[in-house]
């Protein structure tokens, strides 16, 4: 997939009163944290799948309707008791449909908190699947 110069979703406006998808994430952008390298590309990865779909492609059509991806994300400062925080905002006050795991994989209550609510949750960072290790140990 090309990166775009300008990749920002905001520079492509989402028509007034459209169907959107929201989706939640964190990000760590935390000054000589691990995470902070994979979090930038995983963000390069994300604006540009938001501009593709939304400006390139028109959205997505879902059952014929039409419907674009609106990004939601936070800093976490990779802290795993920030990162429940975060979700929760993402969860609560910004009404999101999916949630994608942080890239910081030592909080494994992302994906409980996702159970909680009963949202999707997409794990990106192939290097680590930990938030969904002892998921069914929770469960036994």
């Amino acid at each position: 997939v090309q990166h775009f110069p300008d990749t920002n979703p905001l520079a492509f406006a989402i028509p007034s009163g459209a169907n959107t998808i929201r989706v939640g994430r964190t990000w760590t952008s935390t000054e000589g944290s691990p995470q902070t390298f994979y979090a930038t590309q995983e963000e390069r990865g994300f604006s540009t799948a938001t501009y593709l779909i939304n400006a390139k492609n028109g959205g997505i059509m879902i059952n014929g309707s039409r419907y674009y991806v609106e990004m939601i994300a936070y800093n976490d400062g990779a802290e795993c008791a920030t990162m429940i925080a975060l979700y929760e905002r993402l969860i609560l006050i910004d009404q999101v449909h999916v949630l994608f795991n942080p890239v910081h994989y030592a909080c494994t209550e992302i994906a409980l908190l996702a159970e909680a609510y009963k949202l999707p949750i997409v794990n990106t960072a192939d290097y680590s699947l930990a938030p969904f290790l002892d998921f069914d140990a929770h469960y036994a």
